[in-house]
């Protein structure tokens, strides 16, 4: 987890090992929500070298491919496969 609670971004050092993890660990991808800033993760992932992926937990009747629950799933899941790559 990138951040201990929405909005409240790590801090230079927790950025730093949270950097070492992901290179260590060979993450490829970083998923965030659209609903928040995706500074923090945009900046891990440039110097990991993973790419950040969002999966959205809400989505909405007037968002295409994620108007209902299902599309949003199927949405979501196709954000988890293409980490998987």
């Amino acid at each position: 987890m990138i951040e201990e609670a929405p909005g409240k971004e790590p801090t230079i050092d927790e950025q730093r090992q949270i950097i070492d993890l992901v290179r260590e660990l060979k993450v490829k991808a970083i998923f965030a929500e659209p609903q928040f800033s995706t500074k923090a993760a945009d900046a891990i992932a440039s110097d990991s070298g993973a790419e950040v992926l969002l999966l959205d937990p809400i989505g909405g009747p007037k968002l295409a491919g994620k108007d209902s629950y299902i599309a949003l799933m199927r949405y979501n899941v196709g954000q988890m496969g293409e980490a998987m790559r």
